[in-house]
């Protein structure tokens, strides 16, 4: 079966096959983070489907004795990852929180403003 993985700092994405190949990867990183003293926190987590099955219903994956929700979308990092028959990512949270916050800007500032310094605020606004 294959397994993977995606990390970055405590941000761990994992992929598998199936939800069955999904619950012992979890048990997996479960018994290493009990080593290390880690949890997981079960509330914070979710799972998503990819493939011709996305809109199935299917098992659910446990984490600490807690069932993980199925969701459609989930953030990660800063992107939006949406459950579909391909893997994809949104953009549209992003987009539109740069318009909001540069329709803020010009809403307080006016247009007479230069372009470094409106440009400057919409970057700090955004992030």
């Amino acid at each position: 079966m294959l397994y993977s993985y995606i990390l970055y700092a405590e941000y761990v994405i994992l992929l598998a096959p199936s939800v069955c190949a999904l619950q012992s990867l979890v048990n997996v990183c479960m018994t290493e983070l009990q080593f290390l003293d880690m949890a997981v926190n079960a509330k914070k987590s979710a799972c998503m489907r990819f493939g011709s099955l996305y809109t199935s219903s299917c098992g659910n994956v446990i984490i600490a004795e807690s069932p993980i929700n199925w969701v459609t979308s989930a953030k990660y990092l800063v992107v939006y990852l949406e459950s579909s028959i391909r893997s994809k990512c949104s953009f549209a949270n992003n987009k539109a929180k740069f318009f909001k916050a540069s329709n803020n800007n010009f809403g307080k500032i006016g247009h007479n403003t230069s372009e470094e310094v409106l440009f400057t605020l919409i970057i700090r606004s955004t992030s």
